[in-house]
């Protein structure tokens, strides 16, 4: 990777024009654990979307990338935000509550958010944190890997997520293809991201990104929220439901849900194909109890 000097300016090094490997990862996670990259920027120009591998893990004019948490809740956990790379804090926004889509953002769809100069014309930008999380004034410079703040719901969102813009020249660059991809071409183009975190990002058809039992009928909203995520249910409950969220579920695949006892016994399991694509699909099996549940561990 070419490396220019900028002593005068403060900031160490700027990437070349077309600088493979240059983008650690942004959030401190466990990917495909406790995190997803859930969508990625539309390279459709017309009313679809396309990701970089040609799939549909996108929205129309969708500019950057979302690096979502499993619910709600884990807004708690307070994942940090980190930055992808060394360089100067050129702006950043916090103050705004975490209130997701329900309000008017004015403006200000990024919500609370920083934007990290590198250099070389390139600039990252950091949306959705948490209000009251931002730890970096403008100004400030900052190594990569250095907390700008945490994973929140600030801004133009309805699911607890990063999103990360990365721009060149003012012009929206993708990380997982700064070259090459566009309509109909799937090669990938050239990834801006290092060696590790492009292995940690390798690309997912499907994401099952929250799985559960629940005690009650449970709901998309409630489980997207967190509601259902006690560890222990009382052996009287009612009903035993599993349930799971997934993202990019396709037409024509086959979603299993079981319910396994303590025993490994099935207590009960359902299978359904799906009528058509869906971004974020909830679905849930459960059985009724017929006397008392027996104590135990049960596994979804």
């Amino acid at each position: 990777m070419l490396k220019a000097f900028i002593a005068a300016a403060g900031i160490l090094w700027a990437p070349s024009a077309v600088a493979d490997g240059w983008l650690s990862l942004p959030i401190e996670c466990r990917f495909r654990q406790d995190c997803w990259v859930l969508q990625y920027r539309d390279h459709d120009p017309g009313p679809g979307q396309q990701d970089y591998r040609c799939g549909c893990q996108s929205y129309e004019g969708h500019q950057g990338t979302d690096f979502g948490l499993s619910t709600l809740a884990d807004i708690g956990r307070r994942v940090p935000v980190i930055a992808a790379a060394q360089g100067r804090v050129k702006a950043v926004r916090d103050g705004e509550i975490d209130g997701g889509r329900a309000r008017k953002t004015a403006g200000k769809d990024c919500g609370n958010g920083v934007v990290i100069d590198h250099g070389g014309d390139w600039s990252t930008q950091y949306c959705h944190m948490r209000q009251g999380s931002v730890a970096v004034r403008k100004g400030d410079v900052v190594k990569t890997g250095q907390p700008l703040g945490e994973v929140g719901l600030s801004g133009n969102t309805e699911f607890a997520h990063l999103h990360l813009t990365v721009r060149y020249k003012k012009q929206i660059i993708d990380p997982f293809s700064a070259t090459g991809a566009g309509p109909g071409r799937c090669t990938g183009g050239q990834s801006l991201w290092t060696a590790a975190a492009a292995r940690a990002l390798a690309y997912s058809p499907v994401d099952v990104t929250a799985v559960g039992i629940a005690a009650t009928k449970p709901t998309m909203q409630e489980a997207a929220a967190g509601t259902h995520s006690k560890a222990v249910i009382n052996g009287s409950a009612e009903l035993l439901a599993a349930w799971v969220l997934a993202w990019h579920v396709k037409q024509g695949d086959i979603v299993t849900l079981r319910l396994l006892g303590p025993n490994g016994q099935v207590v009960v399991s359902n299978s359904r194909t799906v009528k058509r694509d869906r971004t974020r699909q909830f679905y849930f099996t459960g059985k009724r109890n017929k006397g008392r549940w027996p104590s135990g561990e049960y596994r979804v």
